[in-house]
């Protein structure tokens, strides 16, 4: 199970208004991670990601890893 996935959808919509606020994600791995939760929306697979962020398909699966792997990080210090 991936590590976001153990969270639930309020508390990483929690976490992604402070990590928002501390600047510490970019707007496209802000972006990403909103669109593959379903944060203000349903969850997306990452074909459609990739269309809406014109990131090639080969590569938004890394893209995806790279903001999760951030967010956790950082969830992970504050707690």
């Amino acid at each position: 199970m991936k590590n976001l996935e153990i969270l639930s959808k309020e508390f990483i919509e929690k976490e992604l208004n402070y990590i928002v606020k501390s600047g510490s994600l970019s707007e496209k791995e802000l972006l990403i991670i909103k669109l593959r939760y379903g944060i203000e929306n349903n969850p997306m697979p990452l074909r459609k990601i990739a269309k809406i962020t014109e990131i090639k398909l080969r590569n938004i699966k890394k893209e995806v890893l790279n903001a999760e792997r951030k967010v956790f990080n950082i969830i992970k210090k504050k707690i």
